[in-house]
C-alpha cells in the first residue's frame, strides 16, 4: 500500500532560560526515544527529529519548512520542558500536517534520594505539555494525545495505530472517484453536496458517461482477455467451464474489468460508482469486474453512491484490503429467537469476505431487464464485523457503526444467484434495527471484518464527522431522546 518510505517529524519543545549544556541534554535525550521508536514502528515510516525549538521565529520558520515536506506525512511534539505556549501561536496555526501529542517524560522513575531543583527544572513534561494541550485547545488544533512512558508496549500500539491512520489519510486526502452514469433516479440516499466532500473531506468525484469508459472496453485484447480468464481458473471455481457461451459471457467482464481498471489507473481514480439505469454500449452490468476491482483495493458504491465507494476505500487500507465490501440490507428472517438480516446485492459484493473458494456463475439479471451476467456467488465468513455508512444530514456527516456478527447458518440457497452475508445486529435485531432507523442510516453499508474502532473513532474525529456506535451498550429509549 506504501510504497516510498515516509516521514514523521518528531519537534521538541523547551526555552531559552536553560543554558546551552542543559539545552544539549535534552537534545541528546530526545535522539534516544526517537531511536528507540523507531525500532518499533511500522518500518514503512521513519521519525526524523525536526529541532529542539525554543524561540516563535525558528518555530514558524520551522513548521513552515514541515508543511512543504511531501514525504512527511505527520508531526509528533514534545515538550521536554516548559515551553512558553504564546511562543507556539502563530507556527501553530500554519500547521497543515496531521499531529501527534506525545505526552512523556524521559526517565520513567523518579530518583528519590538525589532529586534537585536541577532535575526538576529540567524534567517539566508533566507541566510543560499541559500548557501546550492548553494552547491546541485554544487553537481548536484536531491531533491524537497518546500519554505514557516511551519504552512502553502501550504506546508503540497507539503509536502504530495513528501512524497507520495517517498512512491511510495521506492515500485518501486527495481521492478521487468516478461515478459512471451518475446515480439512479428517485433514489434519496445516494445524492449529496460533491462540493462539500471535496471541502471537508478532500474527495473530488467525477462523472463520466459510459461512452468514455468504452472506449478504454474496446481496446481491451483477446490475449489480455484470455490471460485474465486463466486467472479466474485458477483463483475461483467456475461452474460453467464446458459451456462455450457461458465463457464468452465471463470473457465479457474481463474486459470489461481490464477497461475499467486502466481507465481508473490511467485517470488517478481509487474508488468508483456504477449505476444499472446506465449501462448503454456495455455488454453486461460491470458484475464480476466491480468484485474483482472492490478485490485489489478499489472503493465501489452502487447506484452512483459516491460517499459510499469513498469509504469502502478508507475501510480497506484501515483493514489491509482484508475483508471488507460494500452491500446492503436485503431481507429478514424474523423468527422468533432467530432473527437474522441476509445482506448481498444484485451483483457487486467483494470475495475478500468470502469464507470459501467463491464461484463463478452466469445467470440472467432480474433488475433491469439487463440479461446473462458473470458474477461471483459465496457466502460470507462467520465472525464478529461492522455495519458501516456514512450520511448526509442537516449540512454535516453522519458515521454510523453498527456492531453485528456474521454467522454461518449453513442454509443452501440454491435459486440465490448472488454472494450473501447473514448476520445477527447487536445488542439484539430489534433494538439495533430501530437504532439505525432512527439516525437515518442508508441501505447501501460498509460491512468489514478487520477496522479498528479507534480508525473510525479518529477518522471522525479529524473530519468533524458525527460518529454514532450502535453495539451492546445500546439503551434505544436514551437513544431515540437523543438523536431524533
Amino acid at each position: 500500500m506504501y510504497k516510498k518510505k515516509k516521514k514523521i517529524m518528531f519537534v521538541c519543545g523547551s526555552q531559552n532560560l536553560y543554558d546551552f549544556s542543559n539545552r544539549k541534554k535534552v537534545e541528546k535525550q530526545t535522539k534516544t526515544i526517537i531511536n528507540h521508536l523507531n525500532e518499533e514502528i511500522d518500518k514503512s515510516c521513519e521519525i526524523y527529529l525536526y529541532g529542539v525549538l525554543t524561540d516563535e521565529i525558528s518555530i514558524y520558520n520551522s513548521i513552515k519548512k514541515i508543511n512543504y515536506d511531501e514525504d512527511c506525512i505527520g508531526v509528533i511534539f514534545w515538550m521536554h520542558t516548559f515551553s512558553p505556549a504564546k511562543m507556539w501561536v502563530k507556527g501553530l496555526l500554519e500547521l497543515q500536517k496531521p499531529m501527534l501529542h506525545l505526552h512523556t517524560q524521559y526517565n520513567d522513575e523518579i530518583p528519590w534520594d538525589t532529586i534537585d531543583m536541577d532535575y526538576m527544572n529540567l524534567n517539566q513534561s508533566a507541566h510543560g505539555d499541559k500548557e501546550f494541550g492548553y494552547l491546541l485547545t485554544k487553537l481548536n488544533k484536531k491531533r491524537k494525545v497518546i500519554v505514557g512512558y516511551w519504552k512502553t508496549s502501550r504506546v508503540h500500539d497507539e503509536l502504530n495505530k495513528w501512524i497507520k491512520f495517517i498512512q491511510v489519510m495521506n492515500c485518501t486526502s486527495n481521492m478521487k472517484i468516478a461515478s459512471f452514469g451518475s446515480s439512479m433516479r428517485n433514489v434519496a440516499v445516494t445524492d449529496g453536496y460533491k462540493l462539500d466532500s471535496l471541502i471537508q473531506l478532500g474527495w473530488t468525484v467525477e462523472d463520466y458517461s459510459v461512452g468514455y469508459l468504452l472506449d478504454y472496453i474496446k481496446n481491451i485484447t483477446r490475449g489480455e482477455i484470455d490471460e485474465l480468464f486463466e486467472e479466474y481458473c485458477e483463483k475461483y471455481t467456475l461452474s460453467v467451464e464446458n459451456d462455450s457461451m457461458y465463457i464468452d459471457v465471463i470473457k465479457q467482464q474481463a474486459r470489461i474489468e481490464l477497461g475499467m481498471e486502466r481507465f481508473l489507473k490511467e485517470k488517478g481514480f481509487s474508488a468508483f460508482t456504477t449505476n444499472v439505469e446506465d449501462i448503454y454500449g456495455l455488454a453486461q452490468l460491470p458484475g464480476l469486474a466491480v468484485q474483482r476491482l472492490m478485490e485489489k483495493g478499489y472503493g465501489f458504491g452502487a447506484e452512483g453512491d459516491w460517499r459510499t465507494a469513498g469509504l469502502l476505500k478508507i475501510l480497506k487500507l484501515f483493514g489491509d484490503e482484508k475483508a471488507s465490501s460494500f452491500i446492503e440490507d436485503y431481507t429478514y428472517n424474523l423468527v422468533e429467537d432467530n432473527e437474522l438480516v441476509l445482506g448481498s446485492h444484485m451483483l457487486e459484493v467483494c470475495p475478500t469476505i468470502s469464507k470459501d473458494r467463491p464461484q463463478i456463475i452466469v445467470s440472467k439479471l432480474d433488475i433491469g431487464g439487463k440479461g446473462l451476467t458473470a458474477r461471483m456467488k459465496f457466502d460470507a465468513k462467520p465472525g464478529n464485523a461492522y455495519l458501516i455508512s456514512l450520511v448526509e444530514l442537516y449540512g454535516k456527516y453522519r458515521l454510523i457503526v453498527s456492531e453485528i456478527e456474521v454467522v454461518d447458518v449453513s442454509v443452501y440457497t440454491p435459486e440465490l444467484p448472488v454472494a450473501k452475508a447473514i448476520w445477527k445486529p447487536k445488542p439484539n435485531f430489534y433494538s439495533a434495527t430501530e437504532a439505525w432507523l432512527y439516525v437515518g442510516g442508508s441501505h447501501h453499508n460498509i460491512l468489514t471484518y478487520n477496522t479498528d474502532l479507534d480508525m473510525l473513532r479518529e477518522f471522525a474525529y479529524t473530519y468533524n464527522i458525527e460518529l454514532i456506535i450502535i453495539d451492546n451498550n445500546l439503551n434505544i429509549n436514551e437513544f431515540r431522546e437523543r438523536y431524533s
